[in-house]
């Protein structure tokens, strides 16, 4: 869903700084609010190396979950670390190399697991040992939908930064930055979030049909 609604963006830098200098953090909120999109902004906008690990029905036990960290690891530039990682014997073992190949690292490393919430319960022991490893300059996101109740507990911390679907919503000036984009006025976008209470693919495809309608008046 959110692949055309990355289409039609919007910067949200109000969302991007709360993920600044977020050591831990969970941006948990229903299908179609911008997560992977939100996500994708801020690797880019944020003096970090983020590695999006995305996760498919399927991975969530705790076997796979250190399979699709090396994977993106490498993806994100850092084959060394994915690489210390796939000697380990075991998904404990390749927990304690990805820490010790990170605790030289200066610049910021976050693990930026997407789609989080088809990590079960398996998983959890597994998270714990990544969170209380990994060196304090570097971090750990879960985006999920919903997290399963014993990966939300690892994660059950005063010090974590939260972002749901209140945070997610489209205030008036996005959904204006959207229309313009959309249609090239802002005309149509108190209304839009009137009605859908700032869901964000709900506003693209208000906007899409609103200029839908103009090119066929």
């Amino acid at each position: 869903m959110e692949t055309w609604v990355f289409e039609h963006r919007v910067p949200r830098p109000r969302l991007v700084e709360r993920l600044r200098d977020s050591r831990l953090a969970v941006v948990e909120a229903g299908a179609g609010y911008g997560k992977s999109t939100l996500l994708a902004e801020a690797s880019a906008a944020l003096p970090l190396t983020v590695a999006i690990v995305p996760l498919d029905a399927g991975d969530g036990d705790d076997a796979l979950l250190p399979l699709r960290l090396a994977r993106s690891l490498r993806r994100a530039g850092l084959s060394d670390v994915a690489a210390a990682m796939q000697e380990a014997p075991d998904p404990r073992a390749a927990l304690e190399a990805l820490a010790d190949a990170l605790d030289d690292r200066r610049e910021p490393v976050i693990l930026a697991i997407d789609d989080a919430h088809h990590l079960d319960d398996r998983a959890a022991p597994l998270l714990r040992r990544l969170v209380g490893e990994l060196p304090r300059q570097h971090g750990l996101w879960l985006v999920a939908r919903r997290l399963a109740p014993a990966v939300a507990a690892v994660v059950d911390d005063a010090r974590v930064t939260r972002l749901d679907a209140s945070d997610l919503r489209f205030t008036g000036e996005e959904a204006r930055a959207l229309c313009l984009s959309v249609l090239g006025i802002e005309g149509p976008a108190e209304a839009l979030v009137r009605t859908t209470d700032g869901w964000v693919s709900a506003l693209v495809l208000g906007a899409l049909a609103a200029a839908r309608g103009a090119d066929g008046a």
